[in-house]
């Protein structure tokens, strides 16, 4: 696990990174300095290091945040929802997030996919919109082209963004899955990637922490028209 002190901020916030899965998919939980916490994605067995994590610092989980649908990245959902954390997803990922074998590329052993039902505390986002939750102003991205429903959660007052699998350290998601759309991606990256600050932390989905200026000038995808 990596956790990222925060210094310049007034408070003693943190976000932790807690790898998880077979696809080693990145969980992030940002504590907020003031005894609430928010997660992001929820891939299988990632659930209990992040709930760990919470409860070892004393921290109220506030929401599950969910960047796309694919399997590696929701199968615990269903584990936060019973514990009484909402769970927001983008409507075009919502069928995957309830259905997650309707988007399976393969089959993975030893992991059950169950079907979800949304409570009503859940939140399905419509359009992109800034969400307030454990006193963070979250700008929500929508970012699609590795699938559906993918989404950026921007929080400028940390100066990160939380990318799911739309960017990687010197890479892009991949495009061959079913939804995927190579040029709608390397689109999103332009115009939801490279708009934000050169400063910002970009978390992505898998691997390690990048910045935006270092992708703009580094990332061999950057170049594509």
């Amino acid at each position: 696990m990596v956790v990222l002190d925060l210094q310049e901020q007034p408070t003693n916030m943190q976000i932790h990174t807690i790898p998880a899965g077979p696809l080693e998919t990145n969980v992030f939980l940002i504590d907020n300095g003031a005894g609430e916490a928010l997660i992001i994605d929820a891939p299988p067995g990632g659930y209990e290091a992040a709930m760990a994590v919470a409860q070892e610092k004393g921290l109220a989980v506030k929401a599950l945040l969910l960047t796309h649908g694919h399997f590696d990245h929701v199968l615990d959902t269903a584990r936060y929802q019973e514990a009484g954390i909402p769970v927001y997803v983008h409507r075009d990922s919502e069928e995957m997030v309830r259905d997650p074998a309707s988007a399976m590329p393969f089959p993975m052993p030893g992991i059950e996919l169950d079907t979800l039902e949304w409570g009503s505390d859940d939140q399905i986002l419509e359009e992109e919109t800034t969400l307030t939750l454990a006193g963070l102003n979250i700008q929500v991205l929508n970012a699609p082209g590795h699938c559906p429903g993918s989404v950026i959660f921007h929080v400028a007052d940390l100066k990160a963004a939380f990318v799911g699998d739309v960017i990687f350290y010197r890479s892009v998601g991949r495009t061959d899955l079913p939804g995927g759309n190579g040029s709608v991606l390397f689109d999103s990256i332009r115009t939801k990637v490279f708009t934000l600050p050169d400063e910002t932390l970009l978390h992505p989905g898998h691997g390690p922490l990048t910045l935006v200026e270092e992708e703009k000038q580094f990332n061999p995808y950057s170049f594509y028209d």
